[in-house]
């Protein structure tokens, strides 16, 4: 039971929450609300349960939990819809969303009462959103008068709404073509905030939407590219635009008008009326007036209605003059048909090319952009009949060039300005690094400062020791000559180098060289060893013929470093020699005789020694004291005279010490024999 002082428990309990909710409405509308207070009452946990029907008040608009009265807030929240504007087709669903911006206000509910043509569309739901998911009146939506309603309301314990926020989600959709129809908040539509008793709202803005059933076409082509004739390489902008904004499903293509072969470009769209592609100009295209023959693809606007006519109202060429010539005049050999050799600036006598709008040059071969100066020179037209020669040595071909840009081919002749004798740039080789013995065949590369023509042979004279080496090479109109040159037995260098090169050598305009000094020998482009000596290999020291160590070692001498190579019952871990004298120790042997063990030393260059032959010898057991290969008593008679001292003689194990240790493996082995 329910006493006199529950509505200002309420209330109280209410303001201690922070929130004094108070829901604005036009109308009276009843809904059940189920008020839960815990409490302490002496000293014991109370729940009461009220159980109650809050109304809103058609006169006041005021949502009341019992007399819970509150100073007014500032009507300064806004309804709005998101999008604000958009577009739509026919019989299309799409969503908008009732948002409320609170202005100055701390928003507690909203009663929302919308209107809309319902000729145009049909409302299909209203969904509450999360942040006011109190709903205090069930969605009315009436598609024959074109109105709906929702009352919602944050939660007690939750913020109230103090920035834009989402109220619900409107989901219509389209039943007719039309320019645009608005959908509106009513006047009706009320925003209660905490600490007031009116209505909060102050704006109500509506939407506005298109339903638009007019599918796309092409208005206009175009291009931004300036007028004229233009050569292979070219790029032409071609730039369509739509009747409306438009997006694309992946790739659209736009044929052009090019002659044998019709070339394409392509553009994606995306929420525009206009779209770019580039035409590349390739080799045998050709156009008198370059014009769009086909634009193809996957179009729709913004309502999804999909473009069916392509053809632009007008086209390319009706905006521009561009023409496409990519064929290259072929006369430069009737205009130049013979090489000459001329100084710097000298007049050069040329045929006419027959067409005034032609450029007659000199220039380099293999030159792409022409530009007057000391390298290139241009005739004064297509039609004369003299040219003036670079200044500068070297040598020229003639070119001939149409309005279009297209470039002829090099002439075949040859225009020589030089008088600068022709040098050896460097000396190299193709050939790896490192050290190479007699038989080794070592390529030599000669570069000149320029092509050069041989009268005979150009000799090549390496250093290769007491007696030098050379190889000889012919060259003709060629920067590069080259020979080979093969080690031979007594050849020695550290690092192989050019000694001279002669002959007799000029360039293509008869500069005979003089200076055959390299500026970069052989030795500092590469690092070539030439190594015929083998290696001698003699010992120092070698095993004992009786031996106890199952691993002996040997001492020799080595006149060149190396990889060791071991034959016979004997190897080890030791594979590098140095030179001069090394000591290797065997790996472990069975006891017995050993007399087939040998080592040979190979250089870096693959010089082999002889083979160094080791003496046989005997590897006998720990116990043989005597060395006279085997164990008997008279091991044992060295032993008992030894026992207790460190008398090597004695210690069987080499362990420093002559003792029972020692007894135990002469006793072992009693009776054997190496």
């Amino acid at each position: 039971m329910i006493n006199s002082n529950l509505k200002k428990t309420v209330k109280e309990s209410h303001n201690v929450a922070g929130r004094y909710m108070r829901f604005v409405a036009k109308k009276k509308v009843s809904f059940p609300l189920a008020v839960l207070i815990i409490m302490f009452i002496g000293g014991a946990l109370t729940m009461l349960i009220w159980n109650t029907a809050s109304v809103i008040d058609k006169e006041s608009g005021a949502l009341s939990y019992g007399d819970l009265s509150s100073a007014d807030a500032a009507a300064a929240s806004t309804l709005l819809f998101n999008p604000a504007t958009t577009s739509v087709g026919v019989d299309q669903q799409f969503t908008l969303e009732a948002k409320v911006n609170p202005g100055t206000n701390a928003v507690s509910g909203v009663d929302m009462r919308v209107t809309y043509d319902q000729t145009k569309f049909r409302l299909d739901s209203i969904t509450p959103s999360s942040t006011f998911s109190l709903e205090l009146q069930a969605a009315s939506i009436n598609n024959t008068t074109g109105n709906a309603s929702i009352a919602l309301g944050v939660p007690f314990g939750t913020p109230s709404v103090t920035t834009t926020s989402t109220v619900a989600t409107l989901s219509f959709h389209s039943l007719a073509s039309t320019t645009n129809s608005s959908i509106a908040f009513t006047t009706s539509s009320l925003v209660s905030a905490d600490g007031e008793s009116g209505n909060a709202l102050a704006t109500r803005t509506p939407a506005s939407v298109t339903v638009d059933a007019t599918p796309p076409t092409i208005t206009n082509i175009t291009s931004s590219h300036a007028n004229g004739s233009f050569k292979a390489g070219e790029v032409i902008p071609v730039d369509v635009t739509f009747s409306k904004a438009v997006t694309s499903t992946g790739s659209v293509t736009v044929t052009l008008e090019t002659g044998t072969t019709d070339r394409t470009c392509a553009f994606t769209v995306t929420n525009s009326a206009t779209a770019s592609c580039n035409y590349t100009v390739q080799a045998g295209d050709g156009s008198a007036d370059l014009n769009v023959n086909t634009i193809s693809g996957t179009i729709k606007d913004q309502s999804n209605n999909a473009m069916t006519n392509f053809v632009p109202a007008t086209n390319l060429a009706a905006n521009k003059a561009i023409a496409i010539d990519t064929d290259a005049p072929n006369n430069q050999n009737t205009v130049f048909p013979v090489s000459v050799s001329r100084a710097g600036g000298a007049s050069v006598i040329i045929t006419s090319s027959g067409d005034a709008t032609n450029n007659i040059w000199f220039a380099p071969a293999g030159t792409t952009t022409f530009l007057t100066g000391a390298t290139m020179t241009k005739a004064a037209s297509g039609t004369a009949t003299s040219i003036l020669a670079p200044t500068a040595s070297g040598s020229y071909k003639l070119f001939v060039i149409d309005a279009a840009g297209n470039v002829s081919a090099a002439s075949t002749a040859t225009l020589t300005i030089d008088s600068v004798a022709p040098t050896v740039s460097s000396v190299t080789s193709s050939h790896a690094n490192g050290s190479f013995k007699a038989g080794e065949v070592i390529p030599v590369s000669v570069t000149f400062s320029e092509a050069v023509t041989s009268a005979g042979n150009v000799t090549v004279n390496l250093e290769t020791g007491t007696t030098d080496r050379s190889c000889t090479f012919t060259i003709s109109n060629n920067a590069t000559g080259s020979c080979d040159y093969t080690v031979q037995a007594g050849d020695i260098s550290p690092d192989l180098t050019v000694n001279t090169i002669t002959g007799t050598i000029a360039d293509q305009a008869n500069n005979a060289m003089t200076n055959f000094v390299p500026v970069t020998n052989l030795a500092a482009n590469k690092a070539i060893v030439i190594d015929t000596a083998t290696p001698v290999v003699t010992m120092v020291s070698a095993v004992p013929s009786v031996v106890r160590d199952s691993t002996p070692f040997l001492s020799f001498n080595t006149t060149e470093a190396g990889t060791i190579t071991y034959s016979g019952d004997c190897s080890s871990t030791t594979t590098a020699a140095t030179s001069g004298s090394n000591t290797v120790t065997f790996n472990t042997l069975t006891t017995g005789a050993h007399a087939n063990c040998s080592l040979t030393v190979r250089d870096a260059a693959g010089n082999v020694s002889s083979s160094l032959s080791i003496a046989s010898f005997t590897v006998t057991y720990l116990s043989d004291l005597n060395l006279d290969r085997s164990v008997d008593v008279i091991d044992y008679g060295v032993l008992k005279t030894n026992y207790g001292t460190t008398n090597a003689a004695g210690d069987v194990n080499s362990d420093g010490t002559v003792n029972v240790l020692d007894f135990g493996i002469l006793h072992s082995e009693y009776g054997s024999v190496a």
